[in-house]
């Protein structure tokens, strides 16, 4: 897996993560801090940040990705499989 470093406060050496930032940051304004009674909402925040297709997986979502990465862990290391 390559590994990217971006300087600090340098937004435009990371992009993508800029991008799934702004996402995020359209659900509770500046002005809201989240509270405890915001479980829900932070919990559909996430569902939807998890379940957006990404070009750079592939137009998978990051849900399908880390479940894919898992069952091929799975098989690399021979666990978890019945005899």
């Amino acid at each position: 897996m390559d590994a990217y470093f971006a300087d600090p406060y340098s937004s435009w050496q990371r992009e993508g993560n800029e991008n799934r930032n702004g996402l995020i940051r359209r659900h509770p304004s500046k002005r809201s801090g989240i509270r405890m009674d915001m479980a829900g909402d932070v919990g559909e925040m996430v569902d939807e940040t998890d379940n957006r297709p990404m070009r750079v997986l592939g137009y998978r979502t990051p849900a399908e990705a880390f479940a894919d990465k898992l069952l091929e862990l799975q098989d690399q290391q021979g666990c978890c499989t019945s005899k």
